[in-house]
């Protein structure tokens, strides 16, 4: 009998049978991990469909809740400022206060003021600065 350089025990494939107990014990941690996930993802979807629901005594309030609707302009209702003119810093002061607040903003060597009073109404101005 040649007796090879490899021993039964020793040499032999064992590892499948410890790789699958190992998978086991190690899939557990990850189970509970795909449970707590899942059970965190139910609550706040429980939470959340109750966070829409109010919560306030509309028996006793002063005005009829059909009564009130909705106000202000509708969807795209507010203007844009598209070509924006300016004017000198003097030549603003015949309408523009000392104290009036204006959104301030210098790119390069370009510097704008658009006074507040005028953004109130028109919220967005379409324009190109320091190019």
């Amino acid at each position: 009998m040649t007796r090879s350089s490899c021993a039964p025990t020793p040499c032999a494939p064992s590892a499948p049978a410890r790789r699958g107990s190992r998978s086991r014990t190690r899939s557990l941690p990850a189970v509970r991990r795909v449970t707590l996930l899942a059970v965190a993802v139910v609550l706040a979807a429980v939470q959340t469909s109750h966070a829409g629901t109010l919560r306030t005594d509309l028996s006793k309030a002063l005005v009829p809740l059909e009564e009130i609707v909705s106000g202000g302009p509708p969807p795209d209702g507010i203007p844009a400022i598209d070509r924006p003119s300016f004017v000198a810093p003097g030549a603003a002061d015949a309408w523009l206060t000392p104290g009036e607040p204006v959104l301030a903003l210098r790119i390069g060597g370009d510097a704008r003021a658009y006074p507040l009073r005028i953004l109130i109404w028109h919220e967005i101005v379409n324009d190109t600065v320091g190019g």
